[in-house]
């Protein structure tokens, strides 16, 4: 089966000094005028040679990229815009390729939301000459980061279309950002929250970055001040020029097969299933209340900016990628996908009550969290690999901080609060093939 191959056939990693090796990619895509909204995804036409029903043939330059580590790699993953998903894709790259990870020094994220510093990384462990992936949460300071990484290192980044963005980050936040605690137990709290929300707003309080354009307070932006100016066109260029890549959900597929390209992977290592998604409920039935998108996109307007920019620069680079071959390999890659589902999961995602210990995200107070249960007498090599792509974030982040450092992660000082889950994956996940 495809995650059998997958672990069998992707070489030894070539250890944690490796410096980067040579990659190839155009130059960065100029941004359109932020105010545009962007092209509809253009129709592609079909690639006979790769789209299959059977299980797809490796793509052009897997075979010679199988052996190859990664170039060095910032994530900088945005809150609530599927990044968990393409977190786990880099988590297992960099454990199938023993990478140094470069980890917070306390707790799950680099002292959000503070803006980086180097001073938030634990220090190299020992034998490591450098940092290979730095992949936690964190709030964009590019010169502190670029103090950790390698030169060279490339940087990725995920949006998400931003009223289905705030209203997950909403739901999922409402007990512990401070201008949403207020109306936790409201029965409408989203739509009273659009009522008014100056009322529960202060931009001075600590915690309130996600209440209103969380995306681009992630990015390090502060959207103080006049919507209109050129100062937001040279705020979205200068963003543009720091990273490789900004992918898009909606367009996650696409996005991938463009992080595939620029990172060297084998279509195989791309395998994920969504990741830390929400039941929904009354939440959802409150998102369609009429108007409420629509005040959703005015409080939020420079997320709107933000993603308008990036979702256009990633069709210009579809175009560049070329749209013929984008869609013969979207076919392999979404049958590689139905392939590793129905090899893996027992079924749909389910909610936490029925997720094993051990593969139950974390669950805030006013959402439940689905996760997966795997297929019953997998092998055990197809059950190594089945159950580190649907694995939890803090899980897998506490596993491989433990098998880089040898301990569980530090508590957080003055606050008495470690990690529950530390190491615990290490103990009950099954060994690799």
């Amino acid at each position: 089966m495809v995650l059998v191959r997958l672990w069998r056939s992707a070489g030894p990693g070539r250890g944690r000094t490796q410096g980067l090796w040579g990659w190839t990619w155009p130059g960065r895509i100029r941004g359109p005028a932020p105010a545009a909204i962007g092209p509809s995804p253009p129709a592609l036409s079909r690639r006979r040679e790769v789209g299959r029903s059977s299980p797809p043939e490796p793509l052009r330059g897997e075979r010679e990229s199988s052996g190859r580590p990664p170039p060095n790699l910032v994530f900088v993953k945005t809150h609530k815009t599927g990044s968990s998903t393409l977190q786990n894709i880099l988590f297992r790259l960099g454990e199938r390729h023993n990478l140094t990870v470069a980890f917070p020094r306390y707790t799950y994220q680099f002292a959000y939301p503070q803006r980086f510093a180097a001073a938030f990384v634990e220090p190299l462990p020992p034998g490591a000459a450098r940092y290979n992936l730095l992949l936690s949460h964190l709030r964009l300071a590019a010169g502190e980061l670029r103090r950790v990484m390698p030169p060279g290192s490339l940087y990725l980044t995920i949006l998400r279309e931003p009223v289905r963005t705030f209203q997950s980050v909403f739901a999922y936040y409402r007990s512990t950002v401070p201008a949403f605690r207020a109306l936790a137990n409201h029965p409408q709290p989203l739509a009273a929250f659009l009522q008014a929300p100056a009322r529960y707003y202060d931009p001075a309080a600590a915690g309130n970055g996600l209440a209103r354009n969380p995306m681009a307070f992630d990015l390090g932006l502060e959207a103080s001040g006049e919507e209109g100016g050129s100062r937001w066109d040279q705020e979205l260029e200068r963003l543009n020029r720091t990273f490789q890549l900004v992918l898009i959900a909606e367009h996650f597929d696409e996005s991938l097969l463009l992080a595939r390209e620029l990172l060297g992977l084998r279509l195989e290592e791309l395998a994920y299933v969504r990741l830390n998604a929400r039941r929904g409920g009354g939440a959802e039935a409150e998102a369609q209340a009429p108007g409420l998108a629509q005040r959703i996109r005015a409080w939020n307007w420079l997320d709107v900016r933000l993603y308008q920019y990036f979702r256009a620069v990633l069709w210009r680079r579809v175009e560049l990628y070329g749209f013929t071959r984008m869609k013969g390999e979207l076919e392999a890659l979404r049958s590689l996908l139905r392939e590793t589902r129905e090899t893996c999961l027992a079924g749909d995602a389910v909610g936490p009550e029925e997720t094993a210990d051990e593969l139950r995200p974390w669950q805030p107070d006013t959402a439940a969290i689905l996760g997966y249960k795997l297929r019953p007498g997998l092998p055990p090599a197809q059950r190594a690999s089945c159950y580190r792509l649907v694995l939890p974030e803090l899980q897998y982040h506490a596993c491989l901080y433990h098998r880089q450092y040898g301990r569980e992660l530090r508590v957080q000082p003055g606050t008495g609060r470690g990690s529950p889950r530390a190491g615990g994956c290490c103990v009950t996940a099954p060994p690799f093939a």
